[in-house]
């Protein structure tokens, strides 16, 4: 379930003892800008995404003409895949960019459109890395802030917390195919790359799906042989399911499954060898 956090603004009066008149002076003090995030406390599942709304309260001042900074976080547990930006923000000009570790903001704010002290700045998706740990977090931290205007607003951080582990995604290093020059002759190609992080725990729901897709104007005649080996040992790996040699593969794809077994590592790293005969296609 997701949390869900209420904001309250209080306003302190202040009392100041005046004896000249006899009379109590009570002098209203405005309260701080303040820019902030809803929800900001949020946990995250492996697959699930979550959208933060960044807002801006001005408190009893003025709204600022144009607003900059940088929405930090810690690009090893969650990344920004989307944004959206506030119905006050001016979209004509200015710039959002979203970096590894931060979503940078630099936009005019339509002012006059405001009936009040808060409106929403802008409004991030964020979701987890591959190979988070159960319990990882960051915290979503303002820098760099400036509102053009008006006082630069304080400022108060979030936190994303996995509440699963997600997997490593499968990389495909090092692709060689020999000979690479494909003609009409039937020769056979031997294509060679290394497959890393690959899932070590055996279970037929786990399995780690792998796709090579050759350029279109490549045809595959025939797979004759695919192995699959464990870099650390040279020990030869069965494959889990799609036998790269079934007809169903054949055109310009060729598609396997591997799960090895292990008792020391939840992920290995292995050596793929297919043989493959091809030709140009029409």
């Amino acid at each position: 379930m997701k949390n869900k956090i209420v904001f309250i603004t209080i306003v302190v009066m202040v009392a100041l003892g005046g004896v000249m008149t006899g009379s109590l002076t009570v002098v209203g003090q405005s309260s701080a800008a303040e820019m902030y995030l809803t929800p900001s406390d949020i946990s995250l599942d492996e697959g699930e995404s979550e959208t933060i709304d960044i807002k801006y309260d001005s408190g009893s001042g003025e709204s600022p003409s144009s607003l900059e900074f940088r929405l930090e976080h810690n690009p090893q547990v969650i990344t920004v895949t989307d944004y959206e930006l506030g119905e006050h923000v001016n979209n004509q000009g200015g710039s959002v960019i979203i970096d590894p570790d931060a979503f940078r903001f630099g936009h005019q704010i339509d002012q006059d459109q405001i009936e009040s002290d808060e409106f929403t700045v802008a409004t991030i998706t964020v979701e987890l890395k591959d190979g988070v740990d159960q319990g990882d977090e960051t915290d979503l931290i303002f820098n760099e802030v400036t509102a053009f205007g008006t006082q630069n607003p304080e400022t108060s951080r979030g936190i994303v917390t996995a509440t699963e582990g997600t997997p490593e995604a499968v990389g495909i290093d090092n692709p060689t195919l020999e000979p690479s020059e494909v003609n009409e002759s039937s020769v056979t190609h031997t294509l060679k790359f290394d497959l890393n992080d690959v899932s070590a725990d055996g279970g037929e729901s786990d399995e780690d799906v792998v796709t090579i897709k050759l350029p279109n104007d490549v045809a595959i005649e025939d797979i004759t042989e695919t192995t699959v080996t464990e870099q650390e040992t040279g020990d030869e790996v069965e494959l889990a399911s799609n036998d790269p040699a079934d007809e169903s593969n054949l055109g310009n794809e060729i598609t396997f499954a591997v799960n090895p077994e292990s008792d020391n590592t939840d992920i290995k790293d292995l050596s793929v060898k297919i043989d493959i005969i091809l030709s140009p296609s029409a």
